[in-house]
């Protein structure tokens, strides 16, 4: 094998392991997804109508995940077998 030929594979595999290390680190960065998380934050924050307030990143994560009653669209009559628990929250 020529040595033009050894020092390419050579580099093509450094840079394929450096790639490979790479896109592992990313994937396994909890807010990889920043921002998709601050556009849905953003828009829970904004149907809450609360102005100024400003979030850290585990904030916006939290933020990210809430539910709004009005996006539920289940009632309690579609749920069976929680009478007591049902009970509970509309006396609460």
């Amino acid at each position: 094998m020529n040595p033009q030929t050894k020092k390419l594979l050579v580099d093509a595999s450094q840079a394929a392991v450096y790639f490979g290390v790479r896109y592992l680190m990313s994937s396994m960065d909890p807010t990889k997804d920043k921002r998709d998380m601050k556009e849905r934050s953003g828009a829970v924050i904004e149907r809450l109508r609360i102005k100024g307030l400003k979030l850290n990143d585990y904030e916006r994560i939290i933020m990210s995940e809430v539910i709004l009653p009005e996006d539920i669209n289940i009632s309690f009559n579609q749920v069976g077998g929680l009478d007591h628990i049902i009970q509970e929250l509309t006396e609460s």
